[in-house]
């Protein structure tokens, strides 16, 4: 337990060398990595946004201004940056990550091009797709669906060859000078295995051994790249230094798993929505970049799993609201849970967490009508229980993308404030202005079922227009490969 008089003194360090950046140029390289450790840990641990904001703010300057610092202490900053404001949307950086990811970038493509160059491959005539992603984790992780599921298509459909490459970008060195905050998980069996078969079809794979950024790995995987000879180079999830420096001698496309303009320095970036409001972004891009409209694409998966209402003691009768998410206790905010008391005014409806909280009873000591609120914690499955619902309720944040297409899938009406991945995914049909319309809304649902009803079959259809992977990336590649 840090005291005051520690955070105190901790907050007149961290306003000195944000008030003063250039003094960071100024310390020693010892100094340097005691402020790194001071601005992480207070970044990680404190609870007050204002000083949680300027420690990583600090720790976003000290990539730039201190002497001799690492390429690994600057990739576990960058993730550090990006998990942190990903999770918790009232801290705003005194910076932006994908000129972080730039500066990382320009240094690792310095040395990769001392060591070699590349011709640019033209109609190579390989007819052969490499798919980069930075972590793959088996059919229960959503990233790593996208990427087999995209595979998958662009194979069967597409009549593409395909090469599936984890470059390991998140498997990023422990550093000693930096609080960690998240250690990514990382399959080491993955490491043998050089072919992966995905719903019946055999998709060539390889797997990158070391901690990242490796940058005779690198160099290595790049290499091996340019002598396949792709026509396309195609990271999902974004920040793939890898593929990135493809970009080099051949075509190259980033697809995020969010709905931002990815942070990428590939030609080509995939948004899963139409511009709006983002001039400031698209300035930053180099002048070789071009942004590609798209649809975000979604698979459900095959489950065995089946809930059913009456283990979590709700009858079949009730009228349900639920939300799903794997950062609940983060993500479910004061304003948040007072749009849970007003919805459980109704009679008997219920609402339903599906999800990791560790602090149940933050929420449980809020609500009146706690008799109708059930938590089920991480499931088996988890996705299965958006079936109980009548609604999925979506609270303020940046992901969520592809449960809430699980939901239109199963017919399952979502109501979300018009910010993030869920918006973006299900549209305008189930967005809301505000908060107070959650509980209107919901009024609405239990007392019109023609117009319920009505509102599950746009689900459905909206459902119908995400699942088509093929036919988006269709679209893309032929784009992308036609363009001169």
């Amino acid at each position: 337990m840090v005291s005051t008089e520690e955070l105190q003194n901790s907050e007149k360090i961290i306003d000195y060398f944000l008030n003063n950046v250039g003094m960071l140029e100024k310390v020693s390289v010892a100094e340097g990595k005691d402020i790194m450790q001071l601005a992480s840990c207070t970044g990680i641990y404190c609870e007050d946004i204002d000083l949680k904001t300027k420690s990583l703010s600090l720790l976003y300057y000290c990539c730039f201004y201190l002497r001799e610092i690492e390429i690994k202490e600057l990739w576990n900053i960058y993730w550090l940056l990006n998990y942190i404001t990903f999770e918790n949307n009232k801290i705003e950086l005194r910076g932006n990550l994908d000129q972080l990811y730039r500066f990382i970038y320009k240094k690792i493509e310095k040395i990769v091009t001392d060591i070699n160059t590349y011709e640019r491959i033209e109609h190579s005539g390989s007819n052969l797709v490499v798919i980069t992603t930075s972590q793959f984790l088996g059919p229960n992780h959503a990233p790593t669906r996208r990427v087999m599921d995209y595979a998958y298509a662009i194979i069967t459909e597409l009549k593409k060859r395909v090469m599936v490459i984890n470059d390991a970008g998140l498997h990023f060195y422990p550093c000693e000078s930096l609080s960690q905050y998240i250690t990514p998980n990382y399959l080491e069996e993955y490491n043998a295995v050089s072919n992966m078969n995905y719903r019946g079809v055999d998709i060539p794979f390889m797997q990158f051994p070391r901690y990242m950024p490796d940058i005779e790995g690198i160099h290595e995987m790049v290499e091996m790249i340019y002598q396949m000879q792709p026509e396309v180079v195609y990271n999902i999830g974004a920040s793939s230094l890898v593929s990135d420096l493809c970009q080099m001698f051949t075509k190259t496309i980033c697809m995020p798993c969010s709905n931002n303009i990815p942070t990428a320095m590939s030609e080509y970036l995939l948004v899963g929505r139409k511009l709006v409001g983002d001039e400031e972004r698209l300035e930053r891009l180099e002048s070789y970049q071009k942004v590609i409209e798209t649809v975000v694409n979604y698979e459900l998966p095959e489950n065995t799993r089946e809930y059913r209402r009456a283990e979590f003691g709700i009858s079949e009768d009730s009228f349900v609201v639920g939300v799903i998410g794997n950062r609940l206790d983060i993500e479910l905010t004061d304003e948040f849970i007072d749009v849970i008391e007003n919805i459980l005014q109704h009679t008997d409806v219920h609402f339903i967490i599906v999800g990791g909280m560790r602090n149940n009873s933050k929420i449980e000591k809020k609500i009146s009508k706690s008799e109708r609120l059930h938590f089920t914690g991480f499931l088996d499955e988890g996705n299965q229980a958006i079936k109980l619902f009548n609604i999925y309720c979506n609270p303020k944040r940046t992901g969520g993308g592809r449960s809430s297409f699980e939901a239109l899938a199963q017919g399952v009406p979502v109501i979300t404030l018009k910010h993030g991945d869920v918006y973006h995914t299900c549209g305008d049909d189930f967005a809301v202005d505000t908060y107070d319309e959650f509980s209107q809304q919901i009024d609405r649902y239990i007392k019109d079922q023609a117009y319920y009803q009505q509102v599950k079959e746009k689900a459905l259809k909206r459902a119908e227009v995400l699942s088509d992977i093929a036919g988006t990336q269709r679209r893309i590649l032929e784009e992308v490969i036609s363009d001169k």
